[in-house]
């Protein structure tokens, strides 16, 4: 008598999942997943993870992609610097309000990683078979570098949420208030060419701290206003921060994270590096990546990386102008949020 209950219920068990994968089936195949294009994180090389703005790069990208192709945007940034378990599965949700729902979001997320995705490489895109789109660094590199986008536009569709909204306003409304605001980034620490990677250096060295300095004053002395000039100065290196708080009078920063390391006026042929390269030069590198705000080796948390990423983009696009000392896709943000703000390059 065990025995037949025992086997009546292993029948039940299997009967209930036959009907659980069917409904799964009936669910899925009822769901156009073709329409939709999933960017997860694009990690450029072994030994880096990607910066913030790369990340948001990305983002605009694939923004302008489904503009291209008609289909709905996916972000699920589930690992990088960024990501803080505690904080949510998708690191995206921690600063952004969601493009779609999070539950839209996660069905076609675990549709495409059980059945697989379409690899983008070449448009027009192809749609026969109903998996999601997936959104690599072939795609950014052979299919949107050279399409010119309207960053500033697709901007439009990027939102704080309501906790970092609140806190841009309530520092600018602090710190901002009344003054001619000039915004200057200087990144230092890794930022040098490798992998074969331009890093969006014209040249492979860092611009002198003085350099900056003489800059930022000779510009103030041209300067057309009614207001009292005021420097927001946002870096990865403190010596840099306390630099320009020693030679201006009213230098407003955040509390962002920094490296206590200066490169000011550092030049490194670093082209040729890769992972374990043995020069003196990649070793330098490898030495200034050990002690950057966010490859390195810190007690700095995720959540905190990210936060003084945003509050530090944010921050510079509120300024009336700014002063960027490298190209790069982080000081190249606050003037597609801002499209009023005056942008020079030193």
């Amino acid at each position: 008598m065990k025995q037949q209950y025992i086997k009546i219920a292993i029948l039940i068990i299997l009967l209930a999942f036959v009907v659980y994968i069917s409904y799964s089936y009936i669910w899925d195949t009822g769901v156009s997943y073709r329409d939709y294009i999933v960017l997860k994180p694009v990690i450029p090389n072994t030994i880096d993870q990607g910066g913030f703005a790369w990340h948001l790069h990305h983002v605009q990208c694939l923004i302008q992609l489904c503009e291209i192709t008609g289909k709905t945007p996916v972000i699920y940034f589930d690992k990088g610097y960024y990501y803080s378990k505690a904080h949510g599965s998708n690191w995206w949700n921690y600063f952004f309000v969601p493009l779609i729902s999070d539950k839209i979001t996660s069905n076609v997320v675990s549709y495409g990683d059980r059945y697989g995705y379409h690899h983008i490489d070449s448009l027009p895109l192809e749609d026969k078979v109903n998996k999601p789109y997936l959104y690599t660094n072939v795609t950014f590199q052979k299919v949107l570098r050279p399409i010119p986008g309207d960053f500033q536009k697709i901007y439009q569709k990027i939102r704080l949420n309501k906790k970092f909204r609140r806190k841009i306003d309530n520092f600018r409304s602090t710190h901002f208030k009344n003054y001619w605001m000039i915004g200057i980034h200087y990144r230092g620490t890794d930022k040098f060419a490798s992998f074969n990677d331009n890093e969006d250096l014209k040249e492979n060295r860092h611009f002198h701290y003085d350099q900056v300095v003489t800059h930022l004053k000779l510009h103030i002395s041209k300067l057309h206003t009614d207001k009292n000039v005021a420097i927001f100065v946002a870096s990865d290196e403190e010596p840099f921060v306390q630099q320009i708080k020693q030679n201006f009078k009213t230098v407003i920063s955040y509390n962002s994270s920094r490296s206590m390391i200066s490169t000011s006026g550092l030049s490194l042929d670093t082209k040729k590096c890769v992972a374990g390269s043995t020069s003196k030069e990649c070793l330098k590198l490898k030495k200034l990546q050990e002690a950057s705000i966010h490859r390195g080796n810190n007690k700095i948390t995720p959540y905190k990386k990210g936060n003084d990423a945003v509050m530090d983009i944010w921050l510079l696009s509120s300024c009336d102008e700014l002063f960027r000392t490298h190209l790069g896709n982080f000081s190249g943000q606050p003037g597609r949020i801002n499209p009023g703000l005056k942008v020079y390059s030193l």
